[in-house]
Order: structure tokens, then C-alpha cells, then sequence
């Protein structure tokens, strides 16, 4: 359960990242 919730976040942070730089 909390691995998906990670996972999640995680994957949004990569992306905001991602797009910011």
C-alpha cells in the first residue's frame, strides 16, 4: 500500500523535475 504511494510521488516529483529542468 505505501509502496504504491511512493511510487506516485515519486513518479510526479521525476516528472515536475524533469520538466523544470
Amino acid at each position: 500500500m505505501l509502496k504504491r504511494l511512493y511510487a506516485d510521488v515519486i513518479l510526479e516529483v521525476s516528472y515536475g523535475l524533469g520538466d523544470h529542468q
